[in-house]
């Protein structure tokens, strides 16, 4: 509730900026894929990413961003809106124009945090509470919740599997059809989330960079934030340390072309962070990066959680699946460890826990056991329980 002061809450971060950090081995799989492609373009940004003779750096290698401890530092003593308003707009303006950029300084300087009211879900006697549109990934992720009705019942067995696939096929179908290219997502979503209330989602079949952070505390109270740079436009703002996202270009949130939407339109999100509230006060934050498995692992995570009983480690680490919506084409994409032998679909197997399937995170507070807190197995991440 801004209780704190900025300079506290940005001081571990300026920290690791100035000391370095390690190459993640998540993020060196992509940037052995993304550097040139991505980020060769602009050489402010990519020096970050190399040694001095030019190799890019390896798992474990210390990453050092030019001017982002400095950046945060001045953030820390003139507050926020300096990105928008201040120094660092001015930077970011400039480098725009100077590279054929489209943000401006009125953009920057209009730009305005929205509150919205979240959708709500039931699972097992929690109440959820997750991202609501313009975002479609809480709305798809939260659909499934409630097609799933009062399943899986004892487990992923086989015709549990199968359910599970015929709900996501639906979604992302609705979603492919009708969420994406819609210009009403509010009555597109309140379609979505009536049929699947009413267990008629699975009707439809016949039709046609990445962070997540979850906070709870002993006063109640759940934080659940996902951050994203899409896949990353590489370009950093001279003296900054700031990369740019690239949203404005992801393929799969602009269906209706590039530059399609006007002006200030709030963009399509896959990002789905979640909170929900337990019968017996306990509280749960929850989400994943992973572009549009991000609906899937946040659902599949929660029904195990809420509906099969694991602990939030179990319900992390256990296998996943994900239909994939390619070409009009659909398939299951699924981690060794479920029963697919009553999947309609056809099915692409993974040998192991894959990074594909997201990257989820959790934290729980229990009045009665305290805290717990998980983290995905499929890519780097961690947990710390704090004292007063």
């Amino acid at each position: 509730f801004g209780a704190v002061p900025w300079g506290t809450v940005l001081m571990p971060a300026i920290h690791h900026a100035r000391v370095g950090f390690p190459l993640p081995q998540a993020s060196y799989n992509y940037l052995v894929h993304a550097l040139q492609p991505v980020f060769g373009w602009d050489s402010e940004g990519v020096r970050s990413l190399q040694h001095g003779d030019g190799r890019m750096l390896g798992p474990g290698d210390q990453v050092h961003i030019p001017h982002l401890a400095d950046t945060l530092e001045h953030l820390a003593r003139v507050g926020p809106g300096d990105f928008y308003r201040g120094d660092i707009a001015r930077a970011i303006v400039t480098a725009m124009e100077d590279g054929g950029g489209l943000v401006s300084a009125v953009d920057l300087d209009q730009y305005r945090v929205e509150m919205r009211r979240p959708l709500g879900v039931g699972v097992n006697g929690w109440r959820v509470a997750t991202n609501p549109p313009p975002a479609v990934g809480g709305l798809a992720m939260a659909a499934i919740i409630a097609a799933m009705g009062g399943h899986p019942r004892q487990g992923w067995t086989s015709p549990e599997v199968a359910r599970l696939v015929d709900t996501q096929h639906a979604v992302f179908g609705y979603r492919r059809d009708r969420l994406d290219l819609s210009d009403d997502l509010d009555t597109e979503a309140a379609v979505l989330l009536a049929a699947s209330s009413a267990d008629e989602v699975r009707r439809w079949l016949s039709a046609p960079s990445t962070v997540h952070t979850s906070a709870v505390d002993d006063d109640g109270r759940a934080c659940s934030i996902t951050m994203s740079a899409g896949y990353g436009s590489g370009m950093m703002p001279p003296g900054t340390g700031i990369w740019m996202n690239n949203c404005l270009g992801e393929l799969e949130l602009n269906r209706k072309g590039l530059h399609a939407q006007a002006p200030g339109t709030r963009l399509l999100s896959n990002m789905a962070p979640t909170v929900a509230a337990g019968a017996d006060g306990s509280v749960l934050a929850l989400g994943s990066p992973g572009a549009d498995r991000i609906t899937s692992a946040t659902s599949m995570v929660l029904l195990n959680f809420a509906r099969l009983g694991m602990s939030l480690s179990e319900a992390i680490a256990h296998p996943r699946l994900h239909v994939e919506e390619t070409d009009d084409r659909a398939r299951v994409a699924v981690e060794p460890g479920l029963p697919v032998d009553r999947v309609s679909l056809p099915v692409r197997r993974f040998a192991d826990l894959s990074m594909f399937f997201g990257g989820a995170s959790a934290a729980l507070w229990n009045p009665a056991t305290g805290f717990e807190a998980a983290a995905d197995p499929r890519r780097t991440g961690g947990t710390a329980i704090g004292g007063r």
